[in-house]
């Protein structure tokens, strides 16, 4: 099934086909009125591909980058999404937005394709993970594998997800179709 988060995958080339089913099927699993979590926000596709599956869910889009929110919510906008209500752009690192998410209630669904380094998204999944709910978030962390043909790998991911999977922090959940992580809180 090709979804407006499966073209605009395609013609932006951020995330792969694989990746957008991945997360259509973590959209489906949220519980109603979902908190979502989305770290990087690229061309808008991984925002996309949840809201789109969930209209009852909301996004918190992190990026320090104003021009990649920008594409966001263009993205967004385009397929209809009650922005003002279910979607939220903050343009600050994913550790500063940490901070200052006061919601009530933990979050469901942490995604995470910003910085590939490995301190930074060690520190970005460090600053998130108290916010999840223990034992019942999903995590997706995008480019833990190489993508085929790809110029460009980032060995960082996997190295962040190496150093917190012994500590208990996080949890290997199943296999993607994707080049991302998917794992538990």
């Amino acid at each position: 099934m090709t979804t407006p988060a499966h073209q605009l995958a395609a013609t932006r080339l951020f995330l792969t086909e694989g990746d957008v089913d991945d997360l259509i099927e973590l959209a489906k699993a949220l519980p109603p009125g979902a908190r979502v979590i989305d770290i990087g926000a690229g061309a808008g596709t991984t925002a996309l591909a949840i809201m789109q599956t969930r209209k009852d869910v909301y996004v918190w889009t992190i990026d320090p980058s104003a021009d990649a929110l920008n594409w966001t919510q263009k993205a967004l906008e385009n397929y209809g999404i009650d922005l003002p209500t279910y979607w939220h752009r903050w343009d600050v690192t994913a550790e500063k937005a940490a901070e200052m998410f006061e919601e009530a209630e933990p979050v469901d669904l942490l995604l995470h394709d910003g910085d590939h380094s490995r301190e930074q998204v060690e520190a970005d999944l460090r600053a998130w993970l108290p916010k999840l709910k223990p034992f019942h978030s999903r995590i997706w962390v995008h480019d833990a594998m190489p993508m085929p043909g790809a110029a460009e790998t980032y060995p960082g991911v996997g190295e962040a997800l190496d150093v917190l999977a012994p500590e208990g922090l996080v949890g290997y959940l199943s296999a993607p179709k994707g080049i991302g992580w998917i794992g538990l809180a």
